[in-house]
């Protein structure tokens, strides 16, 4: 089995048109990602913050009925959207209450960067259960 890192950095490699990418190269693409989670993600599929008055954010309340608790409902901790192509078919497409995002909203690089990101959160999850 090809490893997910490998996996992803041939695909970044291709949607970015660069040469091979090195371990450097993966962080700053993931430090992107980290920024188009917060500025188009984060306000529906973060956790609440301490005190506040709701008890969950949309984004995981549809997740937690869609997959009856399954898969974890927040994005940033879930092992499946390290693809970019499965993260391009939810924000290009919407799904359930979630909205369909335009190329010029979030680009196809953005794209690539969230699935580095989310590679990233996800196993920083997964080493830290």
């Amino acid at each position: 089995m090809i490893p997910r890192l490998a996996v992803l950095t041939a695909v970044l490699t291709v949607m970015s048109g660069f040469g091979s990418l090195g371990a450097q190269d993966l962080n700053s693409i993931a430090e992107r990602g980290a920024t188009v989670y917060a500025g188009w993600c984060a306000h529906c599929h973060d956790r609440v913050p301490e005190g506040s008055a709701l008890e969950i954010l949309p984004g995981p309340e549809s997740l937690l009925l869609k997959y009856g608790g399954a898969l974890s409902p927040y994005i940033e901790e879930r092992q499946d959207l390290a693809n970019p192509e499965v993260i391009s078919v939810y924000l290009r497409n919407g799904s359930g209450s979630m909205p369909p995002f335009r190329k010029t909203e979030i680009s196809d690089a953005d794209i690539a960067a969230l699935a580095a990101y989310f590679t990233r959160t996800s196993s920083e999850t997964s080493a830290n259960p």
